[in-house]
């Protein structure tokens, strides 16, 4: 089909340039120029290539397909995305895979606790086969200082989390 239109129209196989476009089109340079500069028209492309290019841009635009930047077509967008999202958590719910937000917060603070619990011990059997191998004793403000801050910080951590991150925990 081509071919017979550039026989009828030698002047289509030519390179295309904005304004006889424009004027080809009835549209302005400057529409034609956003055109070009979006990718819809390409430069180096003859009338021809253009004139397709262009229709089949007409086409998806008026399909609400044409632009991102097209309200409608963000909204669709956005509102596919929430469907997506709320199909995931259908279906994790399904796989039981989901763990409430209490749930976790309540695990971390658990998860804390045996943290310190184990760290404290095994400091302060460190500490006492320390003090047996060498013979020494060993400060109580010094084991407190390394030991017990470190088991603090451990606790308010998880702490910071389970409020923060994980739910409104107080």
């Amino acid at each position: 089909m081509g071919v017979k239109v550039l026989e009828l129209i030698p002047e289509l196989g030519q390179v295309a340039t904005v304004t006889r476009f424009s004027e080809l089109t009835g549209k302005t340079k400057s529409v034609i120029s956003d055109h070009k500069n979006s990718g819809v028209l390409v430069e180096g492309e003859t009338f021809l290539q253009w004139l397709h290019s262009y229709m089949g841009h007409l086409s998806l635009v008026a399909a609400g397909r044409g632009s991102d930047s097209d309200e409608l077509t963000v909204a669709k967008i956005n509102s596919l995305n929430v469907k997506t999202a709320l199909d995931r958590l259908v279906y994790h719910e399904k796989l039981n895979s989901l763990v409430p937000v209490d749930v976790a917060a309540e695990s971390l603070i658990e998860w804390a606790g045996f943290t310190q619990r184990e760290t404290a011990g095994a400091f302060d059997q460190f500490v006492h086969e320390i003090e047996h191998k060498y013979n020494i004793v060993i400060d109580q403000k010094i084991r407190e200082k390394i030991g017990g801050a470190a088991i603090v910080r451990i606790r308010e951590y998880a702490e910071k989390l389970a409020k923060n991150g994980l739910g409104s925990r107080g």
